[in-house]
């Protein structure tokens, strides 16, 4: 059993970097939008809204939902709105997903860029290798 917990982590490691720098974007813009749209559904329940938003207009509760889903998303939490109720579910998700998401994103840029300096350093050791400059060290004294 446990080789088979090893194989489905594996699989998932292996569908998250096949991933483009795009599609990872996509879903963390997308996150924060579908949350904008629940807290902007619930947004007039004042057990299940956002604290700010019951008694506004509705362009103003869009704004106010886009503007508390970005904060959530980010992981800042000003604090100055609230979630209350069945909102509190959907900000903890948010925040949760929009910050792996977020940092799968950051972690393949770091790889991408690592890899691409280590092809670098290989074509420069070659070429040297190529010309007979190979770092041989130092003689001991």
């Amino acid at each position: 059993m446990p080789k088979q917990n090893h194989t489905l982590l594996h699989l998932l490691i292996e569908r998250v970097n096949a991933l483009s720098y795009e599609t990872l974007a996509f879903l963390w813009i997308g996150v924060i939008l579908g949350s904008t749209g629940l807290y902007f559904i619930v947004g007039s329940s004042p057990v299940h809204g956002l604290t700010t938003i019951a008694n506004l207009t509705p362009h103003e509760q869009f704004w106010n939902s886009l503007y508390f889903s970005v904060i959530t998303a980010t992981t800042v939490g000003y604090g100055d709105i609230t979630p209350l109720g069945f909102s509190r579910v959907v900000a903890a998700t948010e925040s949760v997903t929009a910050f792996a998401i977020f940092a799968i994103l950051v972690a393949k840029l770091v790889s991408n860029r690592q890899e691409t300096r280590m092809e670098r350093i290989e074509q420069l050791m070659l070429r040297n290798a190529s010309e007979g400059k190979l770092y041989r060290g130092r003689k001991h004294r």
